[in-house]
């Protein structure tokens, strides 16, 4: 028994230190884990048989674990969930650890303290908690865990499309990292044409319902807003008021028609050049602190700068010119954050899901042991192994992002 238990605990060693490690942000904003936030509530009410839109996912799913749940329920769902991909982290992150060069090692571990301990990475699951997001993280992490597998592989396309039925800014927020990943290993496969393949039934199998879902989903509901409504309180038992509940259910069925009440105006004769202008401009005048978005951005730009660094040392170093074109998509899937702060205000959730691809991309450097990455880290580690103090300073002011205001 003993000899078994050594040996659970010598296999899993890593996987537990860094899922203990993970559990630091959770317990750390563990006041914002008492209660789903009203705005949340109803992206787990809304089901299928409503329409077939975009947030409909996770609602389905709680239809089918509890047609009648409470929020207190809800609650314990959404925590599950949170644990959950704390979980799968830790046993993604354990399995870099495990393949990474010995010489790696460190700073593999180095790497793993910074993605866990900073502001956007993991710990805005527990700031933003019950929220979407989620879910769309652990799609999209168990779609590259399944990458590495020649059968699982071909279940990626399903799990990403079932990514933009959890939400459809999931296609420019998450499934960044899966293209890249899947790219990666197109271009390290001997046997190219089959992950070629793969990737292109992966991009149009999501872009199908992309599209429908912005363009056409919300003229096809099978019922109107006041019967979803009325399924929605039906289902929580208790009525459903305020803005909040109603801002929701307008995703469904389109009636946040905020730009033309507030201009008076009508979309359908705006061009997409004036549409953009007055998004923008009702998001300046109306949505957003501007100081607080100023310091989030700012914040942002040394973590972004440091990567973008890394992946053009790697082009310098890299001697192929496929390999060469996958570091400069590393960098050109950073233009996704922008994209997705012009779809939603909620700015430190979509510089999160950017600075996590990042994360996740030198990770599977490492977990491949990447040529010119190597070398590139081994410069790196050259470089801070004379300057220590400049690492520890770097790290002290980017965990003390985490004490910002992150809700702009």
């Amino acid at each position: 028994m003993a000899d078994k238990l050594k040996s659970f605990t010598q296999r899993w060693k890593y996987e537990a230190a860094i899922f203990l490690l993970t559990m630091i942000p959770v317990i750390f904003n563990s006041n914002k884990l008492t209660h789903v936030h009203p705005m949340y509530v109803p992206y787990y009410l809304f089901d299928f048989s409503m329409g077939i839109n975009s947030r409909m996912w996770v609602g389905s799913v709680v239809n089918l674990l509890n047609p009648h749940p409470s929020e207190e329920w809800l609650k314990i769902f959404a925590l599950i969930i949170l644990i959950l991909g704390m979980l799968l982290t830790a046993i993604a992150l354990g399995a870099v650890v495990k393949k990474a060069k010995i010489e790696n090692r460190l700073t593999v571990f180095v790497f793993i303290l910074f993605f866990v301990t900073g502001a956007y990475t993991i710990s805005l699951f527990s700031r933003f908690f019950a929220m979407l997001d989620i879910h769309m993280y652990i799609l999209a992490l168990v779609s590259v865990l399944f990458l590495t597998n020649k059968y699982l592989r071909w279940f990626v396309p399903v799990l990403c499309v079932i990514g933009v039925f959890v939400n459809y800014v999931f296609v420019m927020s998450y499934f960044p990292f899966v293209l890249l990943a899947l790219l990666y290993f197109a271009d390290k496969s001997e046997k190219k044409g089959g992950m070629i393949f793969l990737f292109i039934i992966t991009v149009v199998s999501v872009m199908i319902p992309t599209i429908y879902c912005v363009l056409e989903a919300t003229d096809h509901m099978f019922i109107t807003f006041e019967e979803a409504l009325k399924i929605m309180e039906d289902k929580i038992g208790h009525t459903l008021t305020g803005e909040q509940n109603e801002y929701a259910l307008g995703y469904l069925f389109g009636s946040n028609d905020f730009i033309e009440e507030t201009y008076n105006l009508k979309i359908s004769e705006l061009s997409p050049v004036q549409f953009i202008y007055y998004f923008i401009k009702y998001i300046l005048e109306n949505r957003v602190n501007g100081y607080g978005a100023l310091v989030l951005l700012i914040s942002a730009l040394p973590v972004l700068a440091v990567f973008c660094t890394i992946w053009v040392m790697c082009i310098r170093r890299s001697e192929k010119k496929s390999r060469r074109f996958v570091y400069i998509c590393n960098i050109l899937s950073i233009v996704c954050i922008p994209v997705c702060c012009i779809l939603s205000t909620d700015f430190a959730r979509w510089i999160a899901s950017g600075v996590m691809c990042q994360f996740a991309m030198c990770f599977l450097m490492f977990y491949c042991a990447d040529e010119a990455f190597d070398k590139t880290i081994e410069k790196i580690r050259e470089f801070f192994s004379k300057n220590k103090l400049v690492l520890i300073l770097m790290f002290f002011v980017y965990i003390s992002i985490s004490y910002l205001d992150l809700t702009t």
